[in-house]
């Protein structure tokens, strides 16, 4: 199986710093077949990974600026129409009651 096929790769968290204590970050990027691979980043590839990170999220705004808002709504509407299927009806359910008592001790306070 090559590298970057689903099903034999997951990414591994983020690990900061060493047993040392030196302030290097070291970065656990895959883990493959039971390898992981180990990479330390210097400084300045770090500055190029938030650069272009920077970048995809600028990009991702003006894509969302450009939507027109029938397709946002349509978006909108397909998610809600899963909630039931993905289980997230007792969830939002749960939410949806807190949100209401906020509202209601916000309406208590102004009305006095």
């Amino acid at each position: 199986m090559a590298l970057g096929q689903p099903g034999k790769e997951r990414v591994l968290p983020v690990k900061e710093g060493n047993k040392e204590g030196n302030k290097q970050r070291a970065f656990y990027l895959h883990l493959w077949e039971g390898k992981s691979l180990k990479k330390t980043l210097t400084r300045k590839e770090a500055r190029a990974f938030r650069t272009r990170w920077e970048m995809v999220n600028a990009a991702e705004r003006a894509e969302l600026r450009t939507t027109p808002l029938d397709h946002k709504l349509r978006q909108l509407a397909a998610l809600m129409a899963s909630v039931p299927s993905l289980g997230w009806t007792d969830a939002l359910a749960d939410e949806e009651a807190e949100v209401r008592a906020r509202w209601n001790r916000l309406r208590a306070a102004l009305n006095g």
